[in-house]
């Protein structure tokens, strides 16, 4: 019997609030919005077994060989009776093998000053249907070297130095801006090229003053072993072919 499995629990995101939530939070951002409208109705993308489709309200990768898992990447939310409306925007920002990332823009109001928003990346291993940790790819030594480079984990650092990404994400202060929790799995394989990969971290605000920023922070690593970023390089399966731009700063 096949199961279906869903990466991001949308209840989660509503009820724990900004600073659980993966990714980012604030309001919904006119830009992300065009964005995802520039997406053709449906794209459909095989890789590893898996058939990946999604628009802009919903993703879904269905295994093609038996039992048929399925993994709801994003969809709508239910109604709910206290809300006046909940909804999703979503994209799909690489898929490399059986690692598939996206960016969701959801919104909500239930009431209050004004409505509520979250912006978020996530990498999903379809495998399992649960966030892919970026270490489980690249050594924690790595990618804390690499992000130590970036002027903004500078700054957030406040002369700080991390010796593994949790003390990294611990002590990583980006005032309203920028939330750092949730960086080990907010992640899209951006580029690949001579042997090393172009990782993007999308990150949330990391109060309601500044909701609706999403903060993107891109490092260079050693291309992973294992990780089929050849074949997605060539399929145009990265974030530069399919979600391409410099990264956003707020």
């Amino acid at each position: 019997m096949h199961k279906t499995l869903f990466a991001v629990s949308v209840v989660t995101l509503l009820v724990a609030g900004y600073e659980t939530a993966p990714g980012k939070t604030g309001a919904a951002s006119d830009d992300v919005a065009i964005e995802t409208a520039r997406v053709p109705k449906t794209m459909t993308v095989v890789s590893d077994g898996w058939k990946i489709q999604w628009d802009r309200s919903r993703g879904v990768a269905q295994h093609l060989e038996p039992p048929a898992d399925r993994v709801v990447l994003y969809e709508q939310p239910k109604a709910h009776k206290d809300c006046e409306y909940n909804e999703v925007r979503g994209r799909v920002l690489s898929v490399v093998g059986s690692l598939v990332s996206v960016r969701t823009a959801y919104g909500w109001y239930c009431g209050g000053a004004h409505p509520g928003h979250l912006v978020s990346f996530a990498a999903i291993d379809l495998r399992t249907g649960t966030r892919a940790d970026i270490r489980q790819l690249v050594p924690d030594a790595v990618i804390t070297t690499a992000l130590k480079q970036d002027d903004l984990v500078r700054a957030a650092l406040g002369g700080f130095d991390p010796f593994d990404l949790d003390s990294l994400v611990e002590r990583a202060d980006g005032g309203c801006e920028v939330s750092y929790r949730s960086l080990p799995t907010s992640f899209a394989i951006y580029n690949f090229r001579d042997g090393k990969a172009t990782v993007r971290f999308g990150l949330s605000h990391a109060c309601e003053f500044a909701r609706g920023a999403l903060t993107e922070i891109e490092i260079e690593v050693p291309a992973p072993q294992g990780l089929k970023l050849e074949r997605a390089s060539f399929k145009g399966l990265l974030m530069k072919d399919l979600a391409p731009g410099p990264p956003r700063r707020g």
